[in-house]
Order: C-alpha cells, then structure tokens, then sequence
C-alpha cells in the first residue's frame, strides 16, 4: 500500500493513489474467490465424473441383471412346455438317527464315508421312498 501522503505529489493525485489501493485491495479479494471458485468448480467435475461411472457401471449391472432374468424366464418357460402335464414335485427328507445307523462300513470311514452316504440317500429316496402321512391338524 502507498502510504497515504507521499512528499511532492499534488492532493489529485494522492487521491487517485487512495482509488488504486483500494482497487488493488478489491483486485486481490476478487482472485482469491476467483481460485476459491475454481477448486470448487474442479472438485463439483471430480464429483460429477464418478457419479457418471457409477451410473454407467449400474445401467450396465441392470442390463446384465435383466438379461440373465430373460435367460431363467425361457429355461422355466422350455421346462413347462417340455412337461406340462407333469406337477412340480416337492420331496421333503427328515432323516432320524434313532435306531437306524448308517452301514458299518462308511462309518469306519469317517467324513469320507459320510459324503458318500450323502450321495446315495437321494438315489435311495428316489427307488424306494417310505411315505408317511399325518394329519398335524389340532
């Protein structure tokens, strides 16, 4: 800032030096906003990129989403035509371990043998199912 009387300068122009302090002040404020407003500005473009690529990875989730549904809605859609007249089948197993104990065999196995009586119940249940009926009803 210039000081506010300089020697040998007439009152004009020492007002005029006053007029150019005060702009230069408001100069230094206004290129302050100025690149306070631009960091803004680039983190407001940061923020709209990713927004974008998220919108962009989510349309394309959706698309793939509805695609696979598509896929599954035919297969169930061939599935019914292959057999219409066939009811879907629910079987529901409860194995009870009283009295009834796996073949000796896998059990001297150990898990191995467990994965295979896994595997042979279902083709068991298949041949030779024991139905039983009970009316739970009160």
């Amino acid at each position: 800032m210039l000081p506010s009387r300089k020697v040998g300068l007439s009152p004009t122009c020492q007002t005029e030096a006053k007029e150019v302090d005060q702009l230069s002040g408001v100069l230094r404020a206004l290129l302050a906003e100025r690149e306070s407003l631009n960091k803004q500005l680039e983190d407001i473009n940061f923020e709209n990129y990713t927004m974008k690529t998220t919108i962009h990875v989510l349309r394309k989730e959706t698309q793939e989403a509805r695609s696979l549904a598509e896929k599954l809605e035919a297969k169930l859609d061939e599935a019914d035509q292959a057999a219409p007249s066939t009811p879907r089948n629910l079987i529901l197993t409860l194995l009870d371990g009283d009295g009834y104990i796996f073949h000796s065999d896998l059990l001297k196995k150990g898990e191995a043998g467990g994965r295979e009586a896994a595997v042979a119940i279902p083709s068991i249940l298949a041949t030779k199912p024991l139905i039983i009926a009970s009316d739970a009803s009160p």
